[in-house]
């Protein structure tokens, strides 16, 4: 599934944040490196049985990344369950545990926003080797999602802000979203104005780095999603990071089948047969330079029914 669809019997409510806390990890490293390392993976909330072995997938890919020196910097993670009946304080809790017996450490901030608080939670995370000096997050405009028509089933969505410090290069800031998936593409364009007062609210014009990731559900060969992407890449000023690298706007043909596509891979045996199509970014803005963008987790072992999106931005 593109979307998380919480069980009916869920009530969608507003969450705790994660606690404020010293921060332990740090990215010394970023400055000599010249650019920092972006990472969006929707985690599939709805696959129980697997999910710890995906997780792993994902802390050995960062595993990997850290040991040839390309360290991933910030991780962005959507659909990230928590509670009793999903038997853990938060899967992106999970992983950043994965990760520091690997010995790479990440802070973390983490916000439920749907479901039964203590029961079963889904919502966002953001990890980050880089110091955080602040988290924020919004609610985005109500978008019921309906898969199969109705009034649809009620599951909110949002918006989170990191603020982070790279050494040697100052503030920057990290935005991580979900939008809805089984919903007409003005509800994801309501969604995305919302995301648009957030950013300005925050960024008030500064020419800091500013870095837009996530779920965006927005497949640019269907016209009523276009408005919203057009809205990001537009008035919002951001640069799409695998269009700049790739020269590619949508999912691409190459001799490996289609290159870009962020969900639905073809053999993706989480995805239920649904069509490939690109629905995942990482956008940026202001003093940089995308230096490279692929698609990862995009064969077996399958992490989610998603891909991900890895970004190597340059700093200036």
């Amino acid at each position: 599934m593109k979307q998380l669809i919480a069980i009916c019997a869920l009530a969608c409510v507003l969450g705790a944040g994660a606690p404020a806390r010293a921060e332990t990890s740090a990215c010394s490293d970023v400055a000599a490196r010249g650019h920092v390392n972006i990472l969006t993976i929707n985690i599939l909330y709805s696959d129980f049985i697997g999910r710890m072995e995906r997780l792993r997938a994902v802390a050995d890919f960062a595993d990997a990344q850290d040991a040839a020196g390309e360290p991933v910097d910030v991780i962005l993670l959507q659909e990230v369950v928590s509670g009793t009946l999903a038997a853990t304080p938060s899967l992106s809790w999970n992983l950043k545990h994965m990760l520091r017996r690997r010995g790479v450490d990440y802070n973390l901030r983490f916000r439920p926003v749907a479901g039964v608080p203590g029961l079963f939670m889904v919502g966002n995370a953001m990890l980050s080797r880089c110091e955080i000096d602040d988290f924020s997050s919004r609610l985005l405009p109500y978008a019921p999602e309906r898969p199969l028509g109705g009034p649809g089933v009620p599951v909110l969505h949002e918006v989170q802000r990191i603020g982070i410090d790279i050494p040697g290069y100052g503030a920057a800031a990290v935005y991580n979203t979900h939008l809805c998936a089984y919903c007409p593409g003005s509800d994801r364009l309501r969604q995305t104005e919302a995301i648009q007062s957030f950013v300005e609210d925050h960024e008030d014009g500064a020419a800091r780095l500013v870095v837009l990731g996530g779920d965006f559900n927005t497949d640019l060969n269907v016209p009523t999603d276009i408005p919203a992407y057009d809205l990001i890449t537009g008035d919002m000023s951001f640069t799409d990071s695998y269009t700049a690298a790739k020269k590619c706007a949508s999912c691409c043909s190459d001799a490996e089948g289609l290159a870009g596509c962020t969900y639905a891979v073809p053999g993706n045996t989480l995805a239920g047969g649904e069509p490939p199509v690109r629905i995942d970014y990482i956008f940026a803005r202001g003093g940089f330079s995308t230096l490279d963008s692929e698609v990862v987790f995009n064969q077996p072992t399958w992490v989610s029914d998603h891909s991900g999106v890895l970004t190597r931005i340059g700093l200036q």
